[in-house]
Formats: structure tokens, C-alpha cells, sequence
């Protein structure tokens, strides 16, 4: 479930009608993989800028990764490549993914540390093409993973230059090493013509609370199912206040806390964040400036 909020030009924002069907919010929902929801993607990430003179090659490692600071973990499901017209009939380009992959440092070319994940025939003529992974590859966040692009000949179009970008989902490409000959020897600091396609990963929904509440003192009425509320009010450039309680206590321990800082300042500008536990794993974000 998932709300049309009207907001005021000083950010105050009230819920104007609940939808059942969320797809077109721009939030990736339970259940909205499973209907092809836009929200989930698929997304590309591509450096913003492809080679003009590009050089071809036989060989490419890349490197795909989710920020630290990103909110949810994808699934990679293909890998474009632009490539030049194949001299040889059937030539074919394998992509590989390392077996494990150790921070700060690179796979070495060495078979046994490598996996297949699939093959594909190269077409007839120069171009682009999409390669779709059969298992689809998760990479959660904080995670990355090393991708090994193996064709039959030098037909992969690269340029000068290394780059490593990030988009706001905080998935971040990386290009650098080039590899001539399978298994062979790494070149750094080019970088290689692709798109990398992936989903994001399903979010418990959004639901605001509404402002008067707070300004009355006052709670809304939670879900039955409801086994932990968490409240947290940040006064501006001051120390953080959390309160934890139980469905049955809420309403009295958010209004003692309210009164307690009522008491303390006659104005404060406070960030009200309350988190519902339960089976529906409701999240309620509010962002507020209330004068006492």
C-alpha cells in the first residue's frame, strides 16, 4: 500500500488518497518484481561518455558493486557490449564471474578461479549486443562482483582510460583491465564500451503520520499486528533521543517525551522518524518543523 501526499509550502504533507496498486511511485514494492513493475527496472548503469577511436581486444574484466550507502541490494541480468563485426564465422564471447572476490584486491587470471555464466554467438555485423545471464546475479549491498569478458577474437571495442561511475541507486561500474588472450595478460586503465541491466530489490512501502497528531500530543492508532514501536525526536543541532516501547505503552511514553522537550525549548525544529515492527514491516517517515 501506498499514499498521494499533498505538501504545504512550509513541507508540512497530508495523505490525499491511498492506492492499492503502487507501481509508478518510483519505489520497488512486495510483489511488484513478480508483475513487472517499472520500479524495479530494470535500470542500466553505462559510462556517459563511449569511446570515438575505439581499439578492440579480445578480453575484459569489469567490475559491478552496490555502495555501502545504497538502500537495496540488485540483481544483475545482462551485460551489453559493443563490438565490431566478427572475422571469423561463429566467433563467440563468454562472460565469467569470480568465484570469490576479496576487497581491495583483483582475481587473478587463472582458470580455477573463474565460473561461467554464459556463451553467446557474436552477430555478423558491428553493433551492440545484449547478453542475458540464465541466474540472474545478486549483489548485495556493499558487495561487488568481477565480471571476466572472454571472446574468440580481438572484436570487443574499448578506449583509452579507466573509469568507475555510481547512479543514485549506488550501484557503481568500473573499468579498467583489459586482457589479450584467454586467461592472459592484463593491461590497466582502459576502458570498455557496455551497459550493465539490473533490478533493485523489493522495500517494505512508505506511509507518512500526520502532523496534527504530534501538534495534539497524540498518536495514530497502530496496526493490531504491531509488536514494537521506535520513536526517535532530533532537536536541531542537539543530542538524539530515542524512546522504545510496547502498542500498550505508545501513546503514554510519546506524550511524556513530548512534554518533556516542551518543557526544555520554546522552539525547536525536530526530525520524527517512527518505525512499526510487524507483519506487514510497515516504515513511517516524517519530516517535520513544529513550533512549540
Amino acid at each position: 500500500m501506498c499514499t498521494i501526499d499533498t505538501c504545504s509550502s512550509d513541507n508540512v504533507c497530508m495523505v490525499t488518497e491511498t492506492l492499492g496498486n503502487c507501481c509508478g511511485n518510483g519505489v520497488c514494492e512486495q510483489g511488484e518484481i513478480s508483475d513487472d513493475c517499472s520500479d524495479c527496472g530494470p535500470y542500466v548503469i553505462k559510462p556517459s561518455k563511449p569511446c570515438e577511436d575505439c581499439h578492440a581486444l579480445d578480453g575484459f574484466i569489469l567490475e559491478v558493486g552496490v555502495s555501502e550507502n545504497a538502500n537495496q541490494a540488485i540483481t544483475l541480468t545482462s551485460i551489453s557490449l559493443q563490438h565490431k563485426a566478427p572475422e571469423q564465422f561463429g566467433s563467440s564471447v563468454e562472460v565469467l564471474v569470480a568465484r570469490s572476490f576479496n576487497s581491495g584486491e583483483v582475481t587473478k587470471l587463472s582458470s580455477s578461479l573463474w565460473q561461467g555464466v554464459t556463451t553467446v554467438t557474436v552477430p555478423g555485423s558491428k553493433g551492440m549486443m545484449e547478453i542475458n545471464f540464465p541466474s540472474p546475479i545478486t549483489i548485495d549491498v556493499a558487495g561487488k562482483v568481477e565480471l571476466y569478458i572472454a571472446a574468440s577474437e580481438e572484436l570487443l571495442q574499448f578506449g583509452v582510460g579507466a573509469y568507475s561511475i555510481e547512479n543514485d541507486h549506488g550501484v557503481h561500474l568500473h573499468s579498467s583491465r583489459a586482457v589479450s588472450g584467454r586467461f592472459g595478460t592484463a593491461l590497466e586503465s582502459f576502458s570498455l564500451n557496455c551497459e550493465a541491466k539490473y533490478l533493485v530489490e523489493e522495500v517494505t512501502s512508505f506511509l507518512p503520520l500526520y502532523i496534527d497528531e504530534f501538534r495534539n500530543e497524540r498518536l495514530s492508532a497502530l496496526p493490531e499486528d504491531t509488536t514494537t514501536v521506535q520513536a526517535t525526536l532530533i532537536p536541531d543541532r542537539t543530542s538524539e533521543l530515542q524512546v522504545e516501547s510496547t502498542p500498550s505503552t505508545a501513546n503514554n511514553e510519546m506524550e511524556s517525551t513530548v512534554n518533556a522537550w516542551n518543557d526544555e525549548m520554546s522552539s525547536a525544529t525536530l526530525y520524527t522518524g517512527i518505525t512499526l515492527h510487524s507483519a506487514t514491516a510497515v516504515v513511517l517517515l516524517v519530516h517535520l518543523s513544529v513550533l512549540w
